[in-house]
C-alpha cells in the first residue's frame, strides 16, 4: 500500500541532503518527507516463478574468411535481470567437417550477466554451428559460413569525416535498486489495500495536520475516514487508480525504451584495413509512446553534449564494423522528467504539466477536506481543505524529486556494437552504416540493466 512504500522510504528523504536539480542550474533543499503511519503486518505473497533467459548478442548469421576472428558474447538473466558468475558452455557443431576454433569451450557470466568467446575461423570452408548452452535455459546458436580469402585484395575505403547515427534502445529492467524503482513502486501500489485510494490520500492528509489534539482525534477515527473518503473518491475520481496504474506503466517505459541521436567522428582520415578511432557525442534523445514523440536535445535541459573520445573502432572484410566498449555519463533524471512531464502526463491528463497537477485533476481537495472536517468535528474545512492541498503538492514534489536525483555521477551508458559499414558512392570513404546492433548496460544508482538483444540497434550516414 502506499503507507508502507512512504514509510521504508522516510528515512531517505529525512536525511535532508541538499541534491542538485537537474537542469535548474542551482540546489534546492529536498522535499518534506511524506511519513506515514507504520502499516501492519501484510500477508506473505506466494512468490512467483523465476524465469531465466540465455540470450545471444549480435549477429546470428556469421560470414567468415579463413583465418578471421570474431567474439561470440551471451547474456545470461534471472527475470531480467543479470546473473554473474553462471558457467555457459560452447560447442562448435560438425566438427568434423570444420578446422575452426573456439578459444574455450566454457565461459563464466560476469557481474553484468556476459560470457563470451573467440571464434577463429579454419582453412575449411563450409557452413558451421556454435551453441551456447547453461542451465535452466534454451540453448542459443550462431549460423557460420567459412569462406576463402578473396584472391585479389579490393581496396578498403578510409574512415573520414562524421557519420550520424540514430540508436533505438529497448532495455528489459525492473529498476531495482535505483530512485525510478521507488516511484513506480509508489504509483503501482496506490490500490493494494481495500481501502485505497481513500487510505493513501487520508494518511497523507494527515501529515499536514500540525495541531495535535486534533490530529489524535482523526487518528482514533481512521477508520471512518478511510471508508468516507474512499466513498468520496470512488464517486468523484473512478479513474484514479487506474490513471496512477498507467502513469507508473508509461513512466516505466519510457525509461527503457527510447531513441538516441548522436554522430561519430574521425579526428583525420584513417585507413579502412588498420585500427580506427572516432569521437562518439551524444546529441538528443526520444521517446515515442501512443503515437506521440517528445524530442530534446541535452543543450535543451542546459547540459553539456556527453562525448566519449578516441573510441576504438576495427573493420573486417572490408565491411564489418565493431566498436568497442565505451560509457556515457548521463543525467538520466533530467530526461526523465521532460518525458513525464511533456509526453506522459499530458497524454493521461490534458493541461496537466506534473504529476502535483495530475493528482489534483483527480483529487478534489475541497470536497475531500469538507468530508473529513465533518467526520472529525474538529478544525473547520479550512484547515483541512489546505492540507489536503499541502498533501497533493508533497507527493507529487517528492516523486519528481527522486527521479531528479539520478544525477550523472551514479547514472551511466555503456555500450559496444557491431555493425555494416559501406562505401556506397564509390568515393573512397565509408558514408552508410547498417545492421548496427548495441549491446552493454544502462546503470541507475545500484541497478545495473543489460542491454541485449536484437530491438538495441542503430543506423546511419555521412553527414560531413
Amino acid at each position: 500500500m502506499f503507507t508502507k512504500v512512504f514509510h521504508s522510504l522516510r528515512w531517505i528523504v529525512g536525511l535532508g541532503v541538499l541534491v542538485m536539480i537537474i537542469g535548474c542550474g542551482g540546489v534546492e533543499q529536498a522535499p518534506e518527507p511524506i511519513d506515514l503511519d507504520p502499516p501492519g503486518a501484510d500477508p506473505v505473497p506466494t512468490p512467483p516463478q523465476d524465469s531465466f533467459k540465455l540470450t545471444l548478442i549480435g549477429w546470428q548469421t556469421l560470414n567468415l574468411v579463413q583465418t578471421q576472428q570474431v567474439t561470440l558474447q551471451v547474456l545470461y538473466t534471472k527475470n531480467s535481470e543479470p546473473v554473474g558468475g553462471q558457467i555457459i558452455e560452447f560447442v562448435i557443431k560438425d566438427t568434423s567437417s570444420t578446422d575452426s576454433t573456439l578459444s574455450a569451450s566454457k565461459a563464466q557470466t560476469s557481474a553484468a550477466g556476459f560470457a563470451e568467446v573467440t571464434l577463429t575461423a579454419g582453412q575449411l570452408t563450409g557452413a558451421l554451428s556454435v551453441v551456447a548452452s547453461a542451465e535452466r535455459v534454451t540453448d542459443v546458436s550462431w549460423s557460420v559460413v567459412v569462406q576463402e580469402n578473396p584472391s585479389t585484395t579490393l581496396p578498403v575505403p578510409s574512415f573520414d569525416g562524421t557519420l550520424g547515427l540514430t540508436s533505438k534502445f529497448d532495455i528489459q529492467t525492473s529498476f531495482t535498486g535505483s530512485k525510478l524503482a521507488d516511484v513506480l513502486n509508489i504509483l503501482d501500489q496506490i490500490s493494494d489495500d481495500p481501502q485505497d485510494p481513500g487510505k493513501f490520500v487520508v494518511d497523507t492528509v494527515l501529515q499536514k495536520i500540525d495541531n495535535q489534539a486534533i490530529l489524535a482525534v482523526a487518528t482514533l477515527l481512521k477508520p471512518t475516514l478511510y471508508k468516507e473518503v474512499n466513498s468520496l473518491l470512488l464517486a468523484i475520481a473512478p479513474k484514479l487508480v487506474g490513471t496512477l496504474k498507467q502513469l507508473a506503466q508509461d513512466l516505466s517505459t519510457v525509461a527503457r525504451t527510447f531513441e538516441i541521436k548522436s554522430t561519430l567522428a574521425s579526428p583525420a582520415p584513417q585507413p579502412g584495413d588498420l585500427p580506427l578511432v572516432a569521437d562518439h557525442t551524444l546529441k538528443s534523445i526520444a521517446w515515442t509512446l501512443s503515437g506521440q514523440r517528445v524530442e530534446v536535445t541535452f543543450q535543451q535541459i542546459n547540459l553539456s553534449d556527453p562525448v566519449v573520445k578516441n573510441v576504438q573502432l576495427t573493420v573486417a572484410n572490408g565491411t564489418d564494423l565493431t566498436v568497442r566498449d565505451h560509457t556515457f555519463k548521463l543525467n538520466y533524471g533530467a530526461f526523465l522528467l521532460v518525458a513525464l512531464d511533456n509526453l506522459v502526463i499530458p497524454r493521461l491528463e490534458p493541461g496537466a504539466k506534473n504529476i502535483t497537477d495530475l493528482l489534483g485533476a483527480h483529487i478534489d481537495c475541497v470536497k475531500v477536506g469538507q468530508t473529513m472536517s465533518k467526520t472529525v468535528g474538529l478544525g473547520g474545512d479550512p484547515l483541512w481543505v489546505g492540507a489536503c492541498n499541502l498533501a497533493v503538492k508533497a507527493v507529487g514534489t517528492y516523486l519528481e524529486y527522486e527521479i531528479a536525483g539520478m544525477a550523472s555521477d551514479d547514472t551511466s551508458l555503456t555500450i559496444k556494437g557491431q555493425a555494416k559499414l559501406y562505401d556506397t558512392d564509390k568515393s573512397g570513404t565509408y558514408d552508410l552504416l547498417t545492421k548496427g546492433l548495441w549491446s552493454g548496460t544502462l546503470e541507475l544508482q545500484k541497478c545495473k540493466a543489460p542491454i541485449a538483444g536484437p530491438a538495441n540497434r542503430f543506423w546511419g550516414d555521412k553527414v560531413n
